[in-house]
């Protein structure tokens, strides 16, 4: 599988984690789930304050 778009990691919770993506349905934005460690997840990245 070759990564296609990117999303926001809104949440973990429970061990599930909550996403907001585009294009995930056509030209729309929804929230998706999935399982940690879900083969979807390719990676993740984090913004730090850099102030």
């Amino acid at each position: 599988m070759v990564p296609d778009h990117v999303g926001i990691a809104e949440k973990v919770k429970g061990g599930v984690i909550y996403t907001m993506e585009g294009n995930s349905a056509g030209d729309r934005c929804r929230e998706n789930r999935y399982v940690a460690g879900s083969e979807w997840i390719y990676g993740y990245g984090r913004f730090f304050d850099m102030k």
